[in-house]
């Protein structure tokens, strides 16, 4: 992959205040995007109902397991027990550093471009060269921050499920 790439970076979970943080990290591979068909069928966790979000959640984590991916992406939770020690904004900077470790994983490092973070916690971390750029609500508008926000949710959620069953 020699295109350069952005990443994105959201959360879910920071604030309800329970249980855990789940955080995602993910790009669209720039030399395998996602077709417009999908990508319209794509919004705001928070603006799609359960049943859309998991037929998405499902379409993405497929996307990702191909032998080249539409869909490159990293997630990280961070329980309770960790949030309580060092507090939300840490738990979730963490949440977010480690999901972004997962996703360099299974990219080029020298091919991205820039970090985006939905909101304003001016986190850094040591895996990059550059900062990471913050925006505020801007996520109404970028496909990427809504792919990865969906994957936050659903795996929080399950995760939820998960811990009531239990």
């Amino acid at each position: 992959m020699n295109t350069k790439i952005k990443i994105w970076i959201d959360e879910a979970g920071r604030w309800p205040w329970l249980w855990s943080v789940v955080a995602c990290s993910l790009c669209f591979n720039p030399e395998n995007k996602p077709d417009d068909e999908f990508l319209n069928k794509i919004n705001d966790s928070k603006k799609i109902s359960e049943k859309n979000r998991d037929e998405l959640y499902k379409e993405l984590i497929n996307m990702s397991l191909w032998d080249n991916p539409k869909v490159f992406f990293g997630v990280w939770v961070v329980d309770n027990n960790l949030i309580d020690e060092i507090n939300i904004k840490q738990a979730n900077r963490e949440a977010m550093r480690r999901s972004l470790v997962e996703l360099l994983r299974k990219i080029d490092n020298e091919n991205i471009s820039s970090v985006v973070i939905d909101w304003n916690d001016n986190y850094k971390f040591d895996e990059l060269e550059k900062d990471p750029i913050f925006i505020i609500w801007w996520d109404w508008k970028i496909v990427e921050i809504w792919a990865a926000s969906i994957i936050a949710k659903v795996f929080r959620d399950k995760l939820m499920v998960t811990y009531s069953e239990l």
